[in-house]
């Protein structure tokens, strides 16, 4: 590594206001309901730096295996790489691929959503249901009760255009360790993982809070990363005391690596 080269590394660490930067306008209202987004300039920055150190180039096959509601996917098409994700949880994938709505009929918002068990109508009789029909509220005083027709969903991707240059970006639901079985060999992967611990355990019942209201939709609700097995957010104290790991660098050539480590060295004294 050159002293230039070093120099980069260590400038690239400055997070100085990357934090500062929403996603308003940029994603969809609901997906505000996910509890921890990568934030938009920390997403693109991640993605510069290794363009700049040729971790990758425009074109690369790039994953995200907590891929949420798309952030860092949208991040890294809108620079040129083809991204791949995978969401456990179904809201959070509709929220960024968007999806086929089956509607609710006044009879299952009655059955389901009046007793709080939006979720059951997904589960029990099989209909795909958009986050906004999950969480119709009634409306005070209206006298009617909610109900939708069949619709198309739009996610946070339909809200961006897409090119040759800058490829839509890819998100299918399901669990993530098996994602090798549909996708050929990537470059790397960029994610943000879960903060369950952080967000379960600082809230009362759980969740960040977004607040505002979509028509009948009221998405200021506490929200949890969800209940789905498998989900990282759900495992309880103690069932892991600490992970501590190197992934495997299978393509570096190590020894080289440590050689230019000490020429650099000792090019700046040490």
């Amino acid at each position: 590594m050159t002293p230039a080269l070093l120099a980069r590394e260590v400038e690239w660490l400055d997070v100085h206001g990357l934090y500062a930067e929403r996603w308003q306008g940029r994603i969809t209202p609901e997906s505000h309901q996910h509890p921890a987004k990568v934030q938009p300039a920390v997403a693109r920055w991640l993605v510069r730096h290794g363009m700049e150190c040729r971790y990758w180039k425009p074109g690369d096959v790039c994953l995200d295996v907590f891929g949420g509601v798309g952030g860092f996917l949208m991040a890294g098409a809108w620079a040129g790489l083809r991204m791949v994700g995978c969401e456990l949880e179904r809201r959070y994938w509709q929220m960024a691929a968007g999806c086929d709505c089956a509607g609710v009929t006044k009879a299952q918002w009655v059955r389901y959503h009046a007793r709080g068990q939006a979720d059951k109508l997904i589960y029990r009789e099989g209909k795909d249901v958009c986050p906004l029909c999950r969480d119709l509220k009634y409306v005070k005083h209206s006298g009617r009760i909610p109900c939708s027709e069949a619709h198309r969903y739009e996610g946070n991707f339909a809200l961006h255009r897409w090119d040759a240059g800058h490829p839509r970006p890819v998100i299918v639901c399901g669990d993530s360790r098996r994602l090798s079985e549909i996708i050929g060999p990537a470059v790397a992967a960029l994610t943000s993982q879960p903060f369950a611990e952080s967000i379960n355990d600082s809230r009362p019942k759980g969740g960040m809070v977004a607040r505002g209201k979509v028509g009948e939709v009221n998405i200021g609700q506490h929200v949890r990363y969800g209940a789905t097995p498998g989900n990282l957010g759900n495992l309880k104290p103690g069932d892991v005391g600490a992970v501590v790991t190197s992934q495997p660098y299978a393509e570096i050539d190590v020894a080289h690596i440590h050689s230019s480590k000490g020429a650099a060295h000792e090019k700046m004294g040490r």
